[in-house]
């Protein structure tokens, strides 16, 4: 009797803990409105458009805009209008975010113990690598990467060929999300000389089909001229100034993020102390009693009062999370990981294949993020998601292994909830995304909500001031800017790439990435595509002045050489005409500046 009122208990409380996920992850839908996520819409319609990859779009992650456009596809079809296709985009983002979580549990509770395999569901439902909920390049190459996990350990433990087809086809999709995502080829051949049944018949079927597609890829991609794609492919890499570091600089970051992980150390040293004496406590509070722990089940004590503490933390420090820290919660990967090793002995032979694969994943994940982005160490370590979601497997056999055999079906899993519990906290304290305002500040907390979008493509958006400047910005489009316009929005130092949707323009620039930099590139690439020289100019104002250093520069360089025509002021914005008041009357007129300060004839439409 007892034993089905516990698992009972044990159900209602798990359909409680993947409900409290959906609910946390519609208030993503609602709230999340990065200018990464922004971006990554901006690709995917200029892709409907009908511009061209890599000769008319320079975007550095344009190779991942075709999932996004599917979808977008759909909704233009079904609605005729871009209105509120960001919500929706957040959406197709948290469904296929399930059902690859969804995906993941199956494979591990078909081979591995089904507690630990709802420990990973809810760690999946709730994990991101970016603050962005919609099938951006971050999301869908973590996505990949976990489908590619699932796939190799249903091939390694079932040794159908399906399945190894299936492990080439998404290291592909995932090469063509983030092109460095081919360093898991590598890892992967381990892998498969470890483990796989054929070893090198099985390496030459994966690397056949693996080679294929990547032929494919690049023949659609030249579409004949491998001189001229090789010109674009130099003019993506040595443009996108705002991603492209040298390795002293990616060191000044590193050693940046280690001085500010020095001064926020004191917390997680706390955290450890504090979790040091409750187990301290407790452990001589049960030796008086009789019950002796042992020297594993003390590291696992540790381990619960830990994360208990800093859950504590967190409720004591609400809202006070800022960009330049945020990545710092991500330590707690490490700390799992490091958890998951002290128990890796305790596993069996089909879970030390699954622990392993899932580790040569993530690490893969984490590698490929840093080989190619500007990023930090701290900041690629939530692409490790892979390799965590697999660590729930050890992390339930430490209290077993620690000799308290009796309520260890209770007990083995408290330390997989209380991290799956911190997760779903900060996924619903922070708001998972940022609308730019009009000095680019931002509250991550879902405190800092005040205002919901009521028009344009961030409809139903809510946030704080900036979506009232979205609104405002798209009444102003409605009338200042005609429908057919090609158009170049400037905005510095990020970009809300979304304010392109507001009207149907036609998108004119080299790329619409959310940091962008504005430099002679432009001149090149119209060059390149002359009929994507703009008819208008939108630049960002800031509270009514363009007094922001760099940016400052940047928008005079423009106004003076680029578009020296009529301007008319917005709210947050100028609009900068070419050709002054005649090209809003006869729109086919062509005379004007030629984009170099020299007064010649602009480019024929």
């Amino acid at each position: 009797m007892k034993e089905k009122q516990y698992r009972l208990s044990g159900r209602m409380a798990a359909a409680a803990l993947v409900l409290c996920s959906f609910l946390i992850n519609y208030k993503n839908i609602l709230t999340s409105c990065q200018v990464d996520a922004q971006y990554q819409v901006a690709m995917a319609y200029r892709l409907l458009q009908g511009d061209h990859m890599f000769s008319q779009m320079w975007e550095a992650h344009q190779t991942s805009a075709f999932f996004l456009a599917f979808f977008e596809w759909i909704f233009l079809k079904v609605t005729g209008s871009t209105t509120g296709i960001l919500v929706y985009a957040n959406v197709v983002g948290i469904l296929c975010k399930t059902a690859v979580a969804f995906c993941a549990y199956g494979t591990l509770k078909k081979f591995a113990d089904r507690k630990m395999a709802f420990a990973a569901l809810l760690f999946l439902l709730n994990a991101y690598p970016k603050d962005v909920v919609l099938p951006d390049f971050a999301n869908l190459q973590v996505w990949f990467g976990t489908l590619l996990m699932c796939c190799l350990i249903w091939y390694v433990e079932s040794r159908r060929r399906r399945w190894l087809i299936f492990s080439a086809l998404c290291l592909c999709l995932e090469v063509l999300v983030y092109p460095s995502c081919a360093l898991l080829w590598v890892l992967c051949v381990i892998l498969f000389l470890r483990y796989a049944p054929g070893k090198w018949r099985d390496i030459g079927i994966f690397t056949g089909i693996c080679g294929a597609c990547g032929m494919l890829y690049l023949l659609y991609f030249m579409r004949g001229n491998p001189r001229q794609f090789l010109q674009y492919i130099y003019y993506i890499w040595s443009g996108d100034e705002s991603h492209a570091t040298g390795l002293g600089e990616r060191l000044a970051v590193f050693g940046q993020e280690l001085l500010v992980l020095a001064s926020d150390m004191r917390y997680i040293l706390a955290t450890a102390v504090c979790a040091l004496l409750a187990a301290g406590l407790f452990r001589s509070f049960s030796k008086r009693r009789g019950d002796i722990w042992s020297k594993t089940r003390l590291f696992y004590a540790v381990c619960c009062w830990f994360l208990t503490f800093y859950i504590l933390g967190y409720l004591a420090h609400l809202g006070t999370e800022q960009a330049g820290t945020k990545y710092h919660f991500f330590l707690l990967y490490l700390f799992v990981e490091a958890a998951a090793w002290a128990g890796a002995g305790y596993l069996n032979a089909v879970e030390k294949r699954i622990f392993v694969i899932g580790q040569f994943i993530g690490l893969g994940e984490g590698l490929a993020t840093l080989l190619l982005s500007d990023m930090g160490i701290f900041s690629a370590l939530p692409y490790l998601i892979p390799g965590i979601c697999v660590c729930f497997l050890p992390l339930g056999k430490l209290w077993e292994a620690g000799g308290k055999k009796e309520g260890a079906l209770k007990k083995c899993c408290v330390l997989a909830v209380l991290f799956c519990g911190v997760m779903m906290f900060r996924n619903f304290i922070y708001r998972n995304g940022c609308m730019t305002t009009p000095r680019n500040f931002y509250e991550d907390s879902i405190f800092g909500v005040t205002w919901t979008a009521r028009q344009g493509p961030l409809k139903g958006i809510v946030n704080d001031a900036g979506a009232y400047v979205a609104d405002v910005t798209y009444l102003e489009w409605q009338e200042k800017i005609q429908k057919g316009d090609r158009v170049l929005v400037v905005s510095y130092p990020t970009m809300p790439a979304a304010i392109y949707l507001n009207q149907e323009v036609e998108i004119c620039t080299d790329s619409t990435i959310s940091t962008p930099t504005y430099s002679e590139r432009l001149f090149t690439y119209w060059e390149e595509n002359p009929d994507k020289y703009p008819d208008v100019v939108v630049v960002k104002y800031f509270d009514g002045s363009f007094s922001i250093g760099e940016y400052n520069e940047v928008t005079e360089w423009l106004t003076r050489e680029v578009f020296p025509g009529e301007m008319e002021e917005g709210a947050y914005w100028r609009y900068y005409y070419r050709n002054g008041s005649s090209y809003r009357s006869a729109p086919d007129q062509t005379v004007g500046s030629n984009g170099r300060g020299e007064g010649n004839v602009a480019p024929e439409e």
